[in-house]
């Protein structure tokens, strides 16, 4: 079971980020919005979603049944393959954490980042 998180410091940017997660091939089986006070409180009793003061919080607080939490910043826009992906390479891999490559908006062929690859100790 997936929890996907979007942490929010800028409430504006909730509706496209919503957006994109709700368009998922895979499924999250539940989305909360983390940070952000009582506006992103409100925004999330209007959407139907939990809120959660930070991800500890969310992290503290997660089911035994969730295998997998997903955190996106409010303003990303994930491809709809995201969640899949990193939940296929996460598997495949036994990784414990897994980040995606984040692409321009603008230009998918440029990235931006690709994250670190790290050992069991988390050493990269």
């Amino acid at each position: 079971m997936v929890v996907t998180a979007i942490a929010v410091n800028d409430p504006e940017a909730i509706p496209k980020t919503l957006a994109a997660v709700r368009r998922q091939v895979y499924e999250s089986a539940r989305t909360v919005l983390v940070g952000g006070g009582a506006d992103v409180r409100r925004a999330a009793d209007l959407e139907g979603l939990g809120w959660y003061q930070s991800v500890g919080h969310l992290l503290s607080a997660v089911a035994t049944a969730v295998t997998h939490v997903w955190i996106v910043r409010a303003g990303a826009v994930p491809r709809n393959d995201a969640l899949y992906s990193l939940v296929l390479e996460s598997e495949r891999n036994s990784a414990a954490i897994a980040g995606s490559k984040l692409l321009r908006a603008d230009d998918e062929e440029q990235l931006i980042s690709v994250g670190l690859a790290t050992d069991v100790f988390d050493a990269p």
